[in-house]
């Protein structure tokens, strides 16, 4: 672990050390840490399942991968990410949740020449989106930048790296900005379900956390609202977590009265690397209701997640983080200190995949607020969605066929 006595930004290289590292370590943890329950699935017959006990299962069942996720990890150059799709006939890789983190701590960025042409190649094959991410204090940061921009990456803008040091902070600090009305809010963190039932999506734990990752979803804003959360859930489901795991996923849960039915409005997950005493903080979350958010459950959970987990369980030293620009004052307030920003850079091969992502989102959200609809998720949303494509399909073969000629 790195020895730091302070956040002193002119030495911030060993702290974005830790966030790198901890970001990766987490994206792997996905990958890779629940591989034996797939292995265990398609090779042991339920007579054998019933005579071998638990300890058993865990030895003989190693070595698989999510395969819901692809990782490619070169410490000395990259981190890289991808969400594969495995239902599909050709394991599509998604378009979303695609990244390559650059060493902060790269020496020679000629080595990304080498290192970064097969990803760019399987890009490009794949036609989504690949985001780079390049520290701005990083060693070579402008060497990195012009190489890639060379390349033809485009910047798509920063965003901020955060480090909370528990030893240098009054927790009390933190406590008192809650805001937040608890009487009616309730926190709680995900189980995982035994392996003989990890497939059984009506089992509790499993409902559980299909409804995390919906609420994930509808917090950040996906309109493929069920697709997207299907395969968070089985991203997660194929992962381990829980209160003995070094992934913790924690939940708020709201009643308007004491006899109401609790609704799941706020998720958060920490990722936590005890040998180094570092955790991240990553997936905090909101549904997109403006007086739920008012409520400050977000700001609740993450003081939860990283002062009565990361501090007074756990006893760790640090909490890294990387914020949205919205955000960024929350977290302030929490106590984590702004210790530089990461340049967000696309990939060129999928810049028209963006651009016409841009211009159909564009229309989506200028159809739906001309028909006032708020949730895509909803039937009726969809019906009226389609009326108006109708209704417009009819207005242009109108125009087209019948007005122009006239107008000759």
């Amino acid at each position: 672990m790195h020895n730091i006595s302070s956040l002193d930004n002119s030495t911030s290289s060993p702290l974005f050390d830790l966030i790198w590292q901890n970001k990766n370590a987490y994206y792997e943890h996905l990958a890779l840490s629940n591989k034996h329950q797939q292995a265990k699935k398609e090779s042991t017959n339920s007579s054998e399942k019933e005579s071998m006990n638990e300890e058993e299962i865990d030895e003989t069942l190693r070595y698989i991968e999510n395969p819901y996720l692809v990782v490619e990890n070169k410490p000395d150059t990259h981190f890289m990410l991808l969400a594969k799709n495995p239902e599909t006939e050709e394991g599509q890789v998604m378009t979303f949740y695609n990244q390559i983190h650059i060493n902060p701590d790269l020496n020679d960025a000629n080595k990304l020449d080498e290192e970064l042409n097969g990803c760019f190649e399987k890009s490009a094959q794949l036609k989504v989106p690949i985001i780079c991410s390049v520290p701005t204090n990083a060693k070579n940061t402008s060497q990195i930048m012009d190489k890639l921009i060379n390349k033809g990456f485009i910047p798509s803008g920063t965003g901020p790296g955060m480090i909370l040091n528990y030893s240098t902070f009054d927790k009390q600090k933190a406590k008192d900005a809650l805001k937040s009305n608890s009487e009616k809010l309730e926190i709680g963190e995900l189980k995982q379900v035994n392996w003989i039932h990890r497939y059984d999506d009506e089992h509790p734990d499993n409902i559980m956390l299909r409804l995390w990752c919906y609420t994930l979803v509808s917090s950040f804003g996906f309109y493929s609202k069920e697709t997207t959360a299907n395969h968070f859930y089985e991203v997660f489901r194929h992962a381990r977590f829980g209160p003995e795991e070094s992934l913790r996923m924690f939940y708020v849960l709201y009643r308007e009265t004491p006899e109401s039915k609790p609704k799941m409005i706020s998720v958060a997950t920490l990722f936590v690397e005890k040998e180094k005493s570092v955790c991240g903080l990553y997936n905090v979350g909101t549904v997109k209701d403006p007086a739920i958010r008012r409520m400050g459950s977000a700001r609740l959970l993450s003081y939860h997640a990283v002062f009565e987990i990361g501090q007074e369980e756990l006893n760790l030293k640090y909490c890294t983080l990387q914020s949205s620009k919205a955000a960024f004052n929350l977290y302030k307030q929490l106590g984590f200190e702004h210790i530089g920003d990461w340049n967000m850079i696309v990939y060129p091969d999928n810049v028209h995949w963006l651009l016409n992502l841009l211009l159909k989102l564009v229309l989506l959200r200028f159809a739906m607020r001309l028909l006032g609809v708020r949730d895509l998720s909803e039937g009726s949303a969809w019906k009226k969605l389609l009326a108006f494509v109708v209704l417009w399909f009819s207005f242009l073969v109108t125009v087209i066929f019948w007005v122009a000629p006239q107008i000759q």
